[in-house]
């Protein structure tokens, strides 16, 4: 059985323009997410699904800087994006790609052994997730399907958010789901990309040591450096 996670990217975000391609330290958003996904244990391949238009060109360089040839396709039919995505990666590997991971470049934090967790336990579902309902910070959420599902969601979705959002009707019509939960609930707990409040936090994080990939590393980090956790409310869980 093989699994691949494929980064959902896009330079053209409406709260935080050009945001994957923004400095954290010396590297670049989607570099630190790259690199994560990378060390995922059991993955087989990585991939990245991004908008085929000239704005995204600079990203789509940053992206084959990791040996990653990303697949570039359309803007807004992000789910016809990632199936597109899947017969891309299937030719180039000549393998069927039974299991995709959907990872978003606006988790520079995302942590390798809770999406390696996810796929390992619950290989047997049709979705699963760490965040349906969320235990996990925001930012470090993840989502595994099947190739079947997510080809099925591919002909039935019709709505503006199904195409958009990828995974709303795979949630609304899995026949077995599951569900991935910390031992304890930290969902409030805010470590996403998202505004440029969180490029303040994340920039500041990295300033005093970035972390190690296991997020309990972050928790203990902000624990000690509280002024930079209220930088975005980073740590109103804490």
């Amino acid at each position: 059985m093989t699994t691949a996670i494929i980064v959902q990217a896009r330079m053209g975000s409406k709260r935080l323009p050009g945001k994957v391609m923004a400095k954290i330290g010396d590297r670049t958003a989607i570099a630190h997410v790259l690199d994560r996904c990378l060390s995922v244990p059991g993955i087989d391949h990585v991939g990245a699904a991004i908008p085929n238009t000239l704005e995204n060109e600079p990203l789509a360089d940053e992206i084959r800087r990791f040996g990653i040839e990303p697949f570039l396709g359309d803007e807004t039919d992000v789910l016809g994006r990632y199936v597109r995505a899947v017969l891309f990666y299937e030719q180039m590997l000549s393998t069927t790609l039974d299991r995709i991971i959907r990872i978003t470049a606006d988790c520079p934090l995302i942590d390798p052994h809770v999406v390696g967790q996810l796929a390992s336990n619950f290989s047997s579902c049709d979705y699963a997730s760490n965040c349906w309902p969320r235990t996990y910070p925001h930012g470090l959420d993840c989502e595994i399907f099947s190739r079947d599902l997510l080809f099925l969601a591919h002909r039935k979705a019709d709505s503006e958010e199904e195409r958009e959002h990828v995974t709303p009707w795979m949630v609304n019509h899995a026949k077995k789901r599951g569900n991935l939960e910390n031992i304890s609930d930290m969902s409030m707990l805010r470590l996403t990309l998202d505004y440029p409040k969180d490029l303040e936090f994340f920039r500041a994080l990295h300033s005093v040591g970035w972390p190690a990939f296991d997020f309990f590393s972050v928790i203990r980090a902000l624990e000690r450096r509280p002024a930079i956790a209220t930088i975005n409310q980073a740590g109103a869980a804490l």
